[in-house]
Parts: C-alpha cells; structure tokens; sequence
C-alpha cells in the first residue's frame, strides 16, 4: 500500500475541521494553509512541523496554551485544546502520522520527501525544484493524503513506491522511508565526518570533527539558527518573516532572502563544509540536512 501524507485536523471551537500538514501555517496572511481573519492571531502564527515521528505544533509568533501552561511548541494528538491567543481555542480532532512516507532519489542525492508541489529538472542533471513547472520531466503534486506524478510522456497517475524514471542525469525511483527517518535528513559533506554547530542567533559556529570550520554571522547565521527552532525544516516565508518582519511583502521578501541563502551556501562551500547543509527540499521549504551523529547546540 502507498504511503499517505501525516495530517492534523484542527478546529476551531463548535467549528468545521482543517486538515494540514507538516509545514503548513496557521496565520492571518492569506497564504497560510489556515487563513485565520482574526485580529488576535499573527500573520504567521502556527506551524505544523514532523519531529521524531511525532506531529508538532510550533508557536512562531509568543506562546501557545496548552493544558493552563504557556508553551513554545507542543506534541499534536486527538482531543487537545490549545489556545493560539487570548480566548481563541482550537481542538485538535484527529491526527495521522503514518510509519512511511514517500520520498524521491536523485542521482547521488539523499532522499528527499515529496510534500506540496515539487517538480524535477534535467537540464543539468536531475533536480528537485518548489512549485508547478510546466516543461520539467516529473512533477508531483499532493492529492488530498496521497501524491500524483505527471511522467515524461505525460500521462498523470498516483505516485507510488518503486515506480522510477531514466532522466538525462540518471535514475530518479520513488522510495518510502520510515516516518522517524524523513523528519531527520542527512548532511552530505566531503568526508563524512561529524559537525558541531553553535548557534547563538545572529552568530553560528559550524566545526567538523576532522578540523574544517566556518563562522557564520548576519543574515546567514540566523538563517541556520531559525532552521534549527523550528526544528530543522520551514517554508522560505516564514524564516524571511521571522528574520525580517512579518509586515513586510512577499515581494520584497522573497529577492532578499534568495540572496541570502545563496551567500549561505557559498559560505559553506568556501569553507570545505557541504553548501547541502542548507538547501531547499521543494515547495518552498528550506532545510538543514543533520546526520545523526551531528551535534546542535544553541542559546535559543
């Protein structure tokens, strides 16, 4: 049987449930998955976020309530309560997380998990990009719980385990991994050793154990220690607002954080560190690749 999607459903008292998924948002920008036109509730309030194999729900804007308590975060699970501001109350009524989740692999790439909509590009070798792209090779897309492939020729089918494609730059085959393992990436870099990452905000210390180091400052080192609060992957607008401001328009959003990601990168790759450490899994998430022998330490 084909994996489906984990999913949360949440609603608010006496109302209708919303289903979401990992990384959607909850917020008053007309962009979150849950649209809340409330004065009480931020533009990015909420995010769901897939943890050990565990659905989260991660405050991004002050606390949430949970159980008379004050809490940055909080496991999700059937019958909760949880107040997202001041007498505004949601009960969760069902959540999902199934053991397998289907991933894509690209040549000599890890598995990347397929959320939202995401395509693959031949140009210059297989790539998984974000978003709807008419000419690539494969384009994926979420059905409800389960996904849908468009093949080269074409023809539009469910995605499903096992299934593969010879694109210019290889094999590209659909696998289904373990929950726990699709919530915790790996880091490829050059001879596999372990990191160490220091993160104190608007400075990350990055140290590899075979000696090779980078210090990161600005705009780049809060990228990384944002990815790690909010446990590691998170869409591109709600790092850029937490960054810069949750007023400020996509438009301008968007140019400034690109630049910055791609300074990121290039940090790390001067340095002898993967330029993977940080980079997009699709549908306009980033993310930080951590192998479980990869240390994290910050003040946040």
């Amino acid at each position: 049987m084909t994996p489906t999607r984990p999913f949360v459903d949440i609603a608010p008292l006496g109302g209708s449930p919303i289903r979401l998924h990992p990384g959607d948002v909850i917020g008053r920008t007309p962009g979150a998955a849950w649209c809340l036109d409330d004065p009480r509730v931020s533009e990015l309030h909420a995010y769901v976020s897939l943890r050990g194999g565990r659905l989260m729900l991660l405050g991004l804007r002050g606390r949430l309530m949970v159980d008379g308590s004050l809490v940055a975060e909080t496991p999700l699970r059937a019958g909760q309560e949880i107040q997202l501001a001041p007498s505004l109350a949601v009960q969760v009524r069902a959540v999902r997380v199934p053991s397998q989740v289907l991933a894509v692999v690209l040549p000599g790439q890890p598995s990347q998990v397929l959320t939202q909509t995401c395509a693959v590009t031949g140009d210059h070798g297989a790539t998984l990009v974000p978003g709807f792209h008419p000419q690539a090779p494969l384009q994926f897309w979420s059905q409800g719980t389960t996904w849908r492939v468009r093949d080269p020729d074409g023809s539009v089918h469910e995605a499903a385990e096992g299934q593969a494609w010879s694109l210019q730059g290889g094999s590209v085959r659909i696998v289904s991994l373990a929950t726990h393992q699709a919530s915790a990436t790996t880091t490829r870099d050059g001879l596999g050793a372990p990191l160490h990452i220091q993160a104190s905000f608007d400075t990350v210390h990055i140290t590899r154990q075979d000696g090779v180091s980078a210090m990161l400052v600005g705009r780049g080192a809060q990228v990384v220690s944002e990815l790690i609060a909010l446990g590691g992957t998170a869409p591109w607008d709600v790092l850029a607002g937490e960054i810069w401001g949750r007023e400020e328009p996509a438009a301008r959003l968007r140019p400034r954080f690109d630049v910055t990601v791609q300074r990121l990168r290039k940090k790390l790759s001067d340095a002898g560190l993967s330029s993977d450490l940080v980079c997009p899994t699709g549908a306009g998430q980033l993310t930080l690749r951590l192998r479980p022998h990869d240390v994290v330490e910050s003040d946040g």
